[in-house]
Formats: structure tokens, C-alpha cells, sequence
């Protein structure tokens, strides 16, 4: 088992948890770039279907925290087609 099949979940662990928004590009930055090399040195081994879906989870979560931390408001309520109404506010 090499350091990189842990040291990524540990920069996701990281940038999941960060709470000062100045920080988060940055740490994402990191995990993605852990996940990349994990991704390789795996490319020459076979097997790993847990890992490979448990990253392919934290990929799309870190997207998402990417997402929300490059816009200026967050992100923002899902709205009804119908109404425009907020559906947090229609519990």
C-alpha cells in the first residue's frame, strides 16, 4: 500500500472541513492534485473498485465545493418551476 492511496483522503479530508472560504480553492486544488497521482500509480495496478468509486465520489463533491466557493452568492436555493418560490421556504 503506498503513501498516495492515503494521502489523498487526507488533502479531501482537509478541503471538505476547511471553513474559511479564502482557503478552500487552495485545498481543493491539493486533493485533486493527490487524486490525480492516485489515479496513475492505480492506471498500473489492477483491481481497487472501492477506491476507484470512493474517488470518483470525492471528485464530485470537490466540483460542487469548487462551485460554491467561485460564486458570489453560494450556492442558491432550488426554486419550483411553477411558482419561482424558494422550496426551503414552502416547508
Amino acid at each position: 500500500m503506498s503513501n498516495l492511496q492515503w494521502e489523498w483522503r487526507e488533502h479531501y479530508r482537509v478541503a471538505l472541513l476547511e471553513t474559511n472560504p479564502l482557503k478552500v480553492l487552495q485545498l481543493v486544488a491539493a486533493a485533486e492534485e493527490a487524486i490525480f497521482l492516485r489515479t496513475i500509480e492505480m492506471s498500473e495496478t489492477p483491481g481497487g473498485k472501492p477506491e476507484r468509486q470512493a474517488i470518483a465520489d470525492a471528485v464530485s463533491v470537490l466540483l460542487i465545493l469548487k462551485r460554491e466557493r467561485q460564486s458570489p452568492e453560494g450556492i442558491k436555493p432550488e426554486r419550483r418551476p411553477e411558482s419561482g418560490k424558494n422550496l426551503a421556504s414552502s416547508a
